[in-house]
């Protein structure tokens, strides 16, 4: 492999690594307060756009990171770069939809919890 897939493919491992270690931190506080609305009591406006904030700079981190993989990958192997491009975008859609659902989860859930749904 060359140095450029290598430092692109560390740099999304890192990535991931540290949106693993943001969800264990959100488990881990989960547990102390024991429930999602205790949880949610602890969440406000800010907060919430905070979180979007947050959700809208993972998802362009992780399209960076993803094409710079694809990129570095097609120059590599240039008999293979409509697939990489092709799997790259995938990719970078189903990203996009599991981290803006995480990100409008939150909110949808404390605007429940204010409505007095829990």
């Amino acid at each position: 492999m060359k140095n450029a897939f290598r430092q692109v493919f560390i740099a999304l491992f890192l990535f991931i690594l540290s949106l693993m270690m943001i969800l264990t931190f959100i488990i881990i506080k989960w547990i102390e307060f024991e429930s999602i609305p205790n949880l949610l009591m602890m969440v406000d406006f800010t907060g919430i756009l905070l979180s979007a904030l947050a959700v809208s700079i993972l998802i362009l981190i992780s399209i960076g990171l993803v094409f710079g993989l694809a990129r570095a990958w097609s120059t590599e192997q240039p008999e293979l770069g409509d697939k990489i491009i092709r799997l790259a975008t995938v990719t970078n859609v189903v990203l996009i939809f599991v981290l803006g659902g995480i990100g409008g989860g939150l909110i949808v859930l404390r605007t429940l919890w204010t409505i007095g749904y829990f």
